[in-house]
């Protein structure tokens, strides 16, 4: 052992002669600090031979190694983030160190993974920092093993190259990876990222308010054109078709998009860094479905070359929860892109129409206006209009759809139509196409909307309102239709002691648009003594609502979710739990009771149980029957699936609250066609608790 180059977090052994110097320099065991883990470490082998002309062979072998994850315990839904250490050299005739760190995030039930950060250069003479630049990471977990691969690249891209790793911990409570990257002038690098789980990983509801790192997917569309700077003349023109990858980082704001070989980070705030920007454009009122755009431009020997990506990404609807009855109708918009020779630039595309989901047949088309525009160097604004459209054809068996898109404007461009559903329930739609046209213009343009008002498919609802918090600090409910994000909040003096009743206070507000009324179940009072979960049965009336009409209506679980780190990885158990809710069968009204019980594979992130429902009314008793529940995938700290029953159908999404997933909280919704020939509609929420 060398103890004057060994240090609290490196132990180095070395062997040295006149014609070779070996050393060894492993990271030492910890729980915390940097390089310090509990399961993996990190190893550099330097090797140097010594000829005796006096030069030397030098060999540097970078590598992780620990007490692995195995193979069955490796999560398979839900997220996770790790904080990482980056240690590494890079040599070019002098060796230099490579010190950083940085987040790397995985989709377990995708097994995606996206590693950034900061890495630096210092000098092993003078340990100062010679530059600094930002690393990236895209890989893939294998579908049925511990071990991850993929791309790694930093300084901008100038060094590229592969990394591979795995997790460590009974359960991946830590990672490690070694990457190499190398260029075409000889450099050549190689180090390994170490690191552990970063905090509690809470999922996010919406795209609205990110809490939480995770990673997006959806469809981009990319052009590329060259400008003589002189002329302004196009001089050539090029689009491509690929999927893109958003990676949001909570730790420090940053998104993280990679599409094709591409690869940038950028704030959470719209700025550009270089040649690069990145515009990602405001929700609208989505809150599942985001469009944005990949800009940069570099000029050399007279020639601009300018890059544009247009993409849509978000939370995508899961393909067993996807419609397949009735239609839906999307308000969807426009944005991109045009390299067109009648500008000495790239023009901007924007534009508004409709999209038509027929979810039964799987037809989909699409209608709209357009209008591209080119800002001059002065600020002078030129804008022609047209027109776009198109079809396409939803998968069978996938959440995604293509086809084909025109757009008539300036010249007439046509390309390859690809997309897919986003939300719960497919309430919203997000798209793109990489157009060309006969004279050699390019576009690229990317399409996303939500539900039409009045046009849902059969099976879908848009999506629901959300409500938090508790009876001693008020409710906050957020996403009422046509108040887009505005919160509306439920305090003590909302409260009517009169109308409430034993398990479930009864909250009513008159707002400047409607009247908002919430009955929240009392986990201290009701049937079920619950300690993290609860729902609310919310009702909205807006004011410009057509006389008679009755109230939008949702029943909401709510309280404190199951954090992703806090999610069993082993294990079965069992829940049993309450049926809450309203139902009618032929113009009569019923409060819904009965029970409920779940059986959870966590090994295998899946969920199984049944509804069993019962209503009770002014025209007496009713036995709804029972409602089988099986084979839901786990995704981060929830599930949803369909409900099955002899002439009934319907589904369930289901959310786990409290530490190791000790209860849940879901809603419902079923239709059935009793034996004398009516048909019930049932709505409600069901809690329940894990068995002892």
């Amino acid at each position: 052992m060398d103890t004057a180059q060994s240090n609290s977090v490196l132990r180095v052994y070395r062997h040295a002669s006149g014609t070779s110097d070996y050393t060894l320099s492993l990271t030492l065991p910890g729980s915390s600090g940097a390089l310090t883990y509990a399961y993996v470490g990190g190893g550099f082998w330097q090797r140097a031979d010594i000829a005796s002309g006096g030069e030397s062979a030098f060999r540097f072998n970078a590598f992780t190694y620990g007490v692995e994850t195995p193979d069955a315990a490796v999560p398979r839904a839900g997220s996770g983030a790790y904080a990482i250490d980056l240690v590494g050299s890079l040599g070019y005739g002098v060796l230099e160190s490579l010190v950083g760190g940085g987040t790397l995030q995985v989709d377990f039930l995708t097994g995606q993974i996206v590693t950034s950060g900061e890495v630096r250069e210092v000098s092993t003479s003078t340990g100062a920092t010679i530059t600094s630049s930002t690393f990236v990471g895209l890989a893939q977990l294998a579908a049925g093993g511990n071990a991850f691969s993929g791309a790694f690249a930093f300084s901008g891209g100038d060094l590229v190259g592969t990394l591979d790793g795995r997790f460590y911990g009974p359960a991946a409570e830590e990672v490690g990876a070694s990457w190499s990257a190398a260029n075409a002038d000889g450099r050549a690098a190689a180090g390994v990222l170490i690191g552990r789980q970063s905090g509690a990983q809470a999922g996010n509801a919406s795209l609205a308010s990110l809490t939480a790192s995770q990673i997006f997917t959806g469809e981009a569309a990319t052009l590329g054109a060259s400008y003589d700077d002189a002329s302004g003349a196009l001089t050539a023109t090029g689009t491509t078709a690929q999927p893109v990858t958003v990676s949001y980082d909570a730790a420090s704001g940053n998104y993280i998009v990679i599409s094709g070989a591409r690869t940038g980070v950028f704030p959470a705030s719209a700025s550009s860094s270089g040649g690069d920007q990145l515009t990602l454009d405001a929700l609208g009122g989505l809150r599942y479905v985001r469009a944005g755009r990949w800009s940069s431009s570099a000029s050399s020997n007279g020639i601009t070359t300018a890059v544009i990506d247009s993409f849509a990404f978000g939370m995508a609807t899961a393909a067993s929860a996807l419609p397949r009855t009735g239609s839906a109708s999307y308000a969807v918009t426009l944005a991109g892109a045009l390299a067109d020779a009648s500008q000495p630039g790239p023009l901007a595309l924007t534009g508004n129409g409709t999209l038509r989901a027929d979810f039964a047949s799987g037809a989909i088309a699409t209608s709209g206006a357009v209008t591209a525009s080119f800002t001059d160097a002065t600020n002078a604004v030129t804008s022609s209009t047209g027109s776009f459209s198109g079809s396409a054809t939803l998968s069978s068996s996938a959440n995604s759809f293509t086809g084909a898109l025109n757009l008539a404007v300036l010249s007439g461009y046509n390309g390859a139509l690809t997309g897919r559903f986003y939300g719960p329930g497919a309430e919203e739609v997000g798209a793109s196409a990489a157009l060309t046209a006969t004279n050699g213009a390019v576009g690229a343009v990317s399409l996303v909307g939500g539900t039409s008002s009045g046009s849902l498919a059969a099976g879908s609802s848009l999506a629901p309102p959300e409500v938090s918090g508790t009876a001693a600090d008020g409710y906050g409910v957020t996403g009422l239709p046509g108040l887009s994000e505005t919160l509306v909040l439920l305090t003590a003096a909302d409260r009517e002691a009169i109308t409430s009743d034993v398990g479930f206070d009864l909250y009513r507000k008159a707002i400047a648009a409607g009247t908002v009324q919430a009955r929240i179940y009392d986990a201290g009072k009701g049937p079920l003594a619950l300690s993290y979960a609860s729902f609310a049965e919310l009702a909205y009336l807006a004011n410009d609502a057509a006389a008679g009409s009755d109230p939008q209506r949702w029943y909401l679980p709510f309280g404190q979710r199951t954090t992703a780190d806090q999610m069993p990885r082993t294990g079965t158990a069992g829940y049993a739990g309450q049926v809450f809710g309203t139902g009618t069968v032929g113009g009569a009204d019923y409060a819904l009771g009965g029970t409920s019980s779940f059986t959870v594979d966590f090994a295998r992130a899946s969920a199984a149980g049944s509804l069993a429902i019962t209503g009770s009314g002014a025209a007496g008793s009713q036995d709804f029957g029972s409602f089988a529940f099986q084979g839901a995938g786990i995704s981060a700290n929830g599930f949803t699936g369909a409900l099955s029953a002899a002439g009934g159908a319907g589904s369930l999404t289901g959310w786990f609250f409290g530490p190791q997933a000790q209860e849940i909280g879901a809603r419902f919704d079923a239709t059935r066609t009793l034996a004398n020939g009516d048909k019930a509609v049932l709505s409600g929420a069901t809690l329940a608790k894990k068995a002892p």
